[in-house]
């Protein structure tokens, strides 16, 4: 089987192109703005939400000496927690690293992501946070036995980081938007 693509008259590769020589291409490389976000869904519904909060605690904490790492917010309602972390300053820097661990006493499911503050014309054509899942592949949470139940994920998250999710989830848009319509 093969696939044939055809370009439509509808596309303008110079402007909307993702090579590494179109303006769209270096907006979504900037360094924009992010925090990182956590959805967990609780299993066991039995669980009041005071129980559910006290089974389920993150820890955050930056790479470098100079640098702090914080949770900004943590909501529950129902069997979903959402909790928003992030460094204190310096959010836009690669090399700026930080690091959650999440421990559960309570069988969970969870999601990270990073929330992108950015303007990609086209895509986000004003500042706003975007949700962005964070690809599967090295940077996945390593999840390990800390014994009494209590099971730790723990995941570095970093601007380069930020920046490929962003890449990835503007691609995913590109294709659906650009792509299939002209095939």
């Amino acid at each position: 089987m093969a696939f044939i693509f055809r370009r439509g008259k509808s596309i303008q590769p110079s402007t909307i192109s993702l090579n590494s020589n179109s303006q769209l291409y270096k907006e979504v490389t900037k360094n924009w703005s992010w925090n990182g976000v956590v959805t967990i869904r609780k299993q066991n519904s039995l669980l009041t939400k005071e129980q559910y909060e006290q089974m389920v605690k993150l820890n955050v904490r930056a790479f470098t000496t100079f640098e702090t790492a914080s949770i900004l917010s943590k909501v529950t309602s129902g069997d979903v927690m959402i909790i928003k972390f992030a460094l204190g300053k310096n959010k836009t820097d690669d090399r700026q690293t930080l690091s959650y661990d999440l421990q559960a006493s309570t069988p969970i499911t969870f999601t990270p992501q990073f929330e992108i503050n950015c303007l990609i014309p086209g895509f986000y054509d004003k500042q706003t946070d975007v949700l962005v899942d964070i690809p599967d592949g090295p940077a996945k949470p390593a999840q390990r036995d800390l014994g009494a139940g209590v099971t730790s994920y723990t995941q570095d998250m970093d601007g380069g980081n930020a920046r490929d999710a962003l890449n990835f989830a503007i691609a995913r848009q590109y294709y659906i938007k650009y792509v299939v319509p002209n095939l």
